[in-house]
């Protein structure tokens, strides 16, 4: 289950995980666009992008 954190003045929602058994924390962010959304999921503490739909390297 991912729960609320913030959403920036870009409409950027950013959504986080309870702790996991490894002790690690997903980080989701999902921002609306004109063909639907962009979405990318990192993994702290290792910092691991796990997946990226559409999110560039500079955003």
């Amino acid at each position: 289950m991912l729960y609320p954190y913030i959403e920036l003045p870009d409409e950027t929602i950013i959504t986080h995980s309870e702790i996991l058994e490894n002790n690690s924390v997903l980080i989701n962010f999902e921002q609306p666009y004109d063909d639907g959304f962009r979405e990318a999921r990192i993994e702290l503490p290792s910092y691991k992008w796990l997946y990226n739909d559409g999110f560039s390297n500079e955003q």
